[in-house]
């Protein structure tokens, strides 16, 4: 197999182990580095089925990025992350959304990748205490609206 930069590659059979690198080629890479860095999880935590939680994970990535998950979890586990914009610090943690859609508790241990951040160099916003307050009170004047009656016989 050839690469973009004119690197040929040795295509190994299935016999080749998973999980470890090939040596002769584990310098060859296709994609600029630092792009992409894996998130995991910063303790260990148990995720019930059905549920929504909120999982704190860790990086060596620092700036802005994109929050994505890892389609493997998904498709065995049932396991997905909620994508988005995050700003990570290097090996600080930072919480992120999953919802656990298995019928298994699934345990996730600090070893375990659970999604992927990717550098974003676009525009980004940040929110004051203030700003988020004023979004979140309803306008002056709306009055709380009465539930609807419900016959429960």
């Amino acid at each position: 197999m050839e690469l973009l930069d004119g690197t040929k590659v040795p295509i190994k059979g299935r016999e080749a182990p998973r999980g470890r690198p090939d040596p002769s080629i584990s310098a060859v890479c296709a994609c600029p580095e630092g792009l992409t860095a894996q998130l995991k999880a910063a303790r260990k935590t148990w995720v019930q089925p059905g549920t929504m939680a909120h999982v704190p994970v860790r990086s060596t990535y620092t700036g802005h990025g994109l929050v994505r998950g890892r389609p493997p979890l998904n498709h065995k586990h049932g396991l997905q992350v909620a994508q988005g914009p995050a700003i990570m610090m290097a090996n600080e943690p930072i919480a992120i959304q999953v919802m656990h859609l298995g019928v298994t508790p699934l345990r996730l241990t600090t070893r375990m990748t659970i999604g992927y951040i990717d550098a974003h160099a676009g525009p980004t916003y940040e929110v004051s205490e203030s700003e988020l307050k004023e979004i979140a009170t309803p306008p002056k004047g709306a009055e709380d609206l009465p539930l609807p009656k419900v016959d429960v016989s």
